[in-house]
């Protein structure tokens, strides 16, 4: 990424299709057709490593199918392929959907691809996790499953981390999290802090079963990717009853009895 034209994001992919308005989806590198696009899944994600995603995203996969069918659907000699460690497709529909990308013939091939060597064609280096070998496939265009991550402010409960932190280590590690993040969008006048209380990857807290939207600070509802990664849909959805929540709590309000305990 960043080293070739021809590699991009899912979110760079719908750019370029909305550019080509129903004709051939062309590389933005020298406007060629692409005749061979290689997608690659948890690019970053479910890793360990530093500036990585620890979390799955949920949507990135049927995302993933959904992109590979623009291209069979323009042009069904297009070989388009889904490299993935594992492939999950969340929601009553998803497994349809997945199915409904083998029949228009996306290939999936599970593997764990290592480097994408930039040139006329791209190489994508990977492992072949079903035969236990390294190969590589070329391609035109590599497109990477990127990960949500919240857009939030700074989590009132992190200057308790660094008063509670038992070593050195721990103390350094917890003010530079205080360090980087972003102002707070909410500016409360809350002796709890200006924000809201996070999950331990940023996402806001609260109860994911019971209570989805209620957050820790009372007649503030969440919705959408600030509570957990989601695609548009889900958030759509998630705008409703976060909308509902409200409404209830203002049409109490008025009656002069609470929602809250």
């Amino acid at each position: 990424y960043c080293k070739s034209k021809d590699v991009l994001t899912n979110f760079e992919l719908e750019r370029l299709v909305k550019a080509a308005n129903g004709g051939p989806i062309k590389r933005p590198s020298d406007g060629k057709e692409v005749k061979s696009v290689a997608f690659v899944q948890c690019a970053g994600q479910r890793s360990t490593k530093p500036g990585h995603l620890p979390y799955c995203s949920g949507f990135c996969c049927t995302e993933s199918i959904k992109q590979a069918m623009y291209f069979k659907a323009q042009n069904p000699g297009c070989d388009a392929t889904v490299l993935f460690d594992d492939l999950r497709t969340p929601g009553a529909a998803g497994e349809d959907f997945y199915r409904s990308g083998q029949q228009a013939e996306v290939t999936f091939s599970k593997g764990k691809v290592s480097q994408v060597v930039p040139g006329g064609t791209l190489g994508v280096k990977f492992k072949d996790l079903i035969l236990d070998e390294d190969t590589q496939m070329d391609c035109d265009l590599v497109v990477l499953a990127t990960g949500q991550v919240p857009n939030i402010g700074p989590d009132p409960y992190a200057q308790l981390a660094v008063d509670m932190a038992e070593s050195d280590e721990e103390k350094a590690a917890a003010r530079e999290k205080l360090a980087v993040a972003p102002p707070s969008i909410l500016n409360l006048d809350y002796r709890q802090g200006t924000d809201l209380p996070q999950l331990k990857h940023g996402f806001l807290d609260s109860h994911f079963i019971c209570f989805p939207y209620e957050t820790r600070r009372t007649g503030i509802y969440a919705a959408g990717p600030v509570r957990r990664p989601m695609d548009m849909k889900q958030a759509m959805e998630d705008a409703v009853g976060a909308a509902m929540k409200a409404i209830q709590s203002a049409e109490n309000a008025g009656r002069g009895s609470a929602v809250h305990p």
